[in-house]
């Protein structure tokens, strides 16, 4: 048996501008999973390429780093460094076949003295099939669609987002109006972060997206995640009554999720909202998709600066 103290399952993006999502959970706890998800703006940086997954992922060989044999200025990279601070032994890397736009690479670390064993290591394999379960049950695995898909949500990327806007615009017709498009930003959100780490994070965006895709099924809108913690949704035909109807009830549901948050407004975790919409095309159709977000994004930095869980139009 696998001496495992530490198992990971990482899903690194071929493409930088993609993102990408990390996985972590107990052996003996085998349905307990956390993630951490990483933006495409952190796999375009220093601290990933300088990683050992960056280089299992380019060299598609599996690394082993036995930390118990090395001295500190040894290891090279930061996060071994901290494995073995943290007195592990052994370490390994090894990658599955590449999976569409993402390599899949599993990590094992122990603590035990004697690190893992030749033959421990030979039975590796046995756990390749659950884990390779654990990944069909991600949102859009396999599709070949993880470039316009969050990882972590499901939803569609900004990206993607966009050019629907612009497709929205470019098909409107005078019986289609209004376009009205919705930009959501989480209130101090960097803060809830530092405070409450990673994975308790990554479950306020999971409740957010959730809330999102159940409250407006109805409302044949397009909903995106739009960044680190926002989301853009996109909602054609809606009148403007019922648009503000729309943004003060999303603000009511979100604080009825009831997340605290010691340093909101409030004690409980808000968000800013900005509107604008499309009343008449007067440009060609990218030209006024641009104008459309700009407009939505000026409206949600109005919404900021009311310090917190407010609504602005523009």
């Amino acid at each position: 048996m696998l001496p495992v103290e530490r198992l990971s399952l990482a899903l690194v993006p071929v493409e930088s501008d993609c993102n990408g999502i990390q996985y972590w959970w107990r052996l003996e706890e085998p349905d307990a999973i956390r993630s951490f998800l990483r933006m495409s703006e952190f796999f375009q940086g220093p601290d990933h390429r300088t990683s050992i997954l960056h280089h299992v992922s380019i060299t598609q060989y599996p690394e082993r780093v036995r930390l118990k044999d090395l001295d500190a200025d040894q290891v090279v990279y930061p996060l071994l460094r901290d494995l073995q601070r943290q007195h592990f032994s052994d370490y390994l890397a090894y990658p599955l076949p590449l999976m569409g736009s993402h390599q899949v690479i599993i990590t094992l670390a122990t603590r035990h003295r004697e690190g893992f064993r030749r033959q421990q290591l030979r039975g590796l394999y046995r756990l390749v099939k659950p884990l390779v379960q654990l990944l069909q049950v991600t949102p859009h695995f396999g599709t070949g669609d993880w470039k316009s898909r969050d990882p972590l949500t499901g939803l569609i990327s900004r990206g993607r987002f966009e050019e629907q806007v612009q497709l929205a615009v470019a098909s409107m017709s005078p019986a289609s109006m209004p376009l009205s498009l919705l930009l959501l930003d989480l209130d101090g959100f960097a803060a809830y972060n530092a405070v409450f780490g990673h994975f308790c994070a990554d479950d306020v965006l999971l409740a957010v997206s959730r809330l999102l895709s159940a409250r407006f099924a109805s409302e044949a809108g397009l909903l995106a995640r739009s960044g680190s913690d926002a989301f853009a949704l996109l909602l054609p035909g809606v009148p403007e009554t019922r648009l503000q109807e729309l943004a003060a009830e999303l603000l009511q549901a979100v604080l009825d999720l009831r997340i605290a948050h010691p340093q909101a407004v409030g004690p409980f975790l808000g968000v800013s909202i900005g509107l604008a919409t499309a009343v008449s095309l007067p440009g060609p159709a990218s030209q006024e998709a641009r104008q459309l977000l700009q407009r939505a994004e000026v409206a949600l930095a109005r919404a900021r600066l009311m310090k917190g869980h407010s609504c602005c139009q523009g």
